[in-house]
């Protein structure tokens, strides 16, 4: 008797794990935001030395790639600059930081004929901050573009966020939202960013990241930000 009741809590703690992974994946293995985990990040959002798309001086579609590694550099929270090939018309500038040295944070993306900077991306072994972290620092933004995410076997909804003016995308932490919605609170942690060119309006900024977020071109999923709230996702 007492070694069936033993099977039976087995099996319901296992159920139990189960029943957490298929409706949590990404949270039961994700790394969450800490403050002070970043020191780079935390620098960046509490004293900005510039506003987005700029990023520590360094301007997408203006900055010249020789100055990257210097302006990197100047900043404490940053350990090494590292330049590397990506492919046959385009060259990274990566970046880490002594929290985590073997990782890095982010990368400049540099067009190889121009040398210009393209694009900047910064993300992380860990969530970067929180959504309210992220708008006391950069205000709110202009739009979401919700999607499904099919990548696994399970769908969720998704959120992306375009902030048109400055250049920005913010990409939300894979979360729990099943279809059709997703859920954005001020605890929504934020995984990565990207910086690029700003353009006049949403529909040639959804353009001019086709290349790199093929999936994410329909102008019709685009939705005004309206605080935070459940945003319904669209096949």
């Amino acid at each position: 008797m007492k070694i069936k009741r033993i099977i039976l809590i087995l099996l319901l703690i296992l159920v139990i794990i189960c029943a957490l992974a298929f409706y949590q994946p990404f949270n039961l293995f994700s790394k969450p935001y800490l403050p002070n985990q970043t020191l780079w990040i935390d620098a960046w959002l509490e004293n900005p030395v510039c506003q987005p798309p700029c990023l520590d001086g360094i301007i997408p579609g203006v900055t010249p790639a020789d100055e990257v590694a210097e302006k990197l550099s100047a900043h404490p929270g940053v350990l090494r600059v590292e330049r590397d090939k990506e492919n046959y018309d385009t060259e990274v500038i990566l970046w880490y930081t002594p929290e985590n040295e073997t990782g890095q944070l982010g990368e400049v993306t540099v067009d190889e004929d121009t040398q210009i900077v393209t694009k900047i991306s910064i993300y992380s072994h860990r969530n970067l901050a929180t959504m309210e972290n992220f708008i006391n620092a950069f205000g709110e933004p202009d739009y979401v573009y919700p999607y499904i995410d099919t990548v696994f076997p399970s769908s969720y909804c998704e959120a992306d966020l375009f902030y048109v003016d400055k250049g920005m995308r913010v990409d939300i932490s894979s979360g729990q939202s099943h279809p059709p919605r997703r859920n954005i609170t001020p605890s929504t942690l934020i995984s990565s960013i990207a910086l690029f060119p700003p353009h006049l309006d949403i529909e040639q900024t959804l353009k001019s990241q086709s290349s790199y977020r093929p999936y994410q071109s329909d102008i019709n999923k685009i939705v005004p930000w309206e605080g935070y709230r459940e945003y319904q996702c669209v096949p």
